[in-house]
């Protein structure tokens, strides 16, 4: 009975699934991209307040990241080798999103060497629905954006780009654009 129900439900989805081909839409680029950065507060890792605007001014990626994300601190590593490969051409802002301070500042300490602006959601909740997190559109990390030195967003994505070394590439590629 059951391999015929899944003969039967794979068959349907074989016939139907060139119909949904041709009816699928492309998606819709994220809504941030082409705006300018929200002026949303973010925290230094001493409590200190600032505005995310304040700190840019140059090509910026910004890293959404927590402590309890594998693949947000699995890219750590590589942005910063590509910030000493590229002096001064870019920054990263590095902001603890979800995450509680008494959890995201040992996982900074311990990456203090990296050449980033460390930042923490105020919100520091452990959650994903504050204002920071709602302005930016995350719900999910590691979630990230390239940000032109006018603060205008261009690029967006969540999580890693896939394969080793597309994360050099991706950055590479958005700083021969000149953006």
């Amino acid at each position: 009975m059951l391999k015929r129900l899944f003969v039967v439900t794979a068959a349907m989805l074989i016939a139907v699934s060139p119909l949904a081909a041709r009816q699928a839409k492309p998606v819709a680029p994220n809504p941030l991209i082409g705006k300018k950065v929200p002026a949303i507060l973010v925290n230094d890792f001493a409590g200190k307040s600032s505005k995310i605007t304040a700190h840019l001014g140059k090509p910026t990626f910004v890293s959404f990241w927590a402590s309890w994300c594998g693949p947000c601190l699995k890219e750590m590593p590589e942005l910063n080798a590509l910030l000493d490969k590229h002096k001064g051409e870019f920054q990263v802002l590095a902001i603890a999103t979800g995450d509680k301070l008494s959890a995201a500042e040992p996982v900074m300490k311990a990456r203090a060497q990296f050449n980033f602006q460390w930042f923490i959601d105020p919100a520091g909740v452990g959650t994903m629905d504050s204002e920071l997190a709602t302005s930016f559109k995350i719900i999910a990390l590691p979630t990230a954006m390239w940000v032109a030195a006018d603060g205008t967003i261009v690029d967006y994505w969540r999580g890693l780009p896939p394969g080793e070394g597309e994360l050099t590439r991706k950055v590479e590629g958005l700083l021969a654009k000149g953006k």
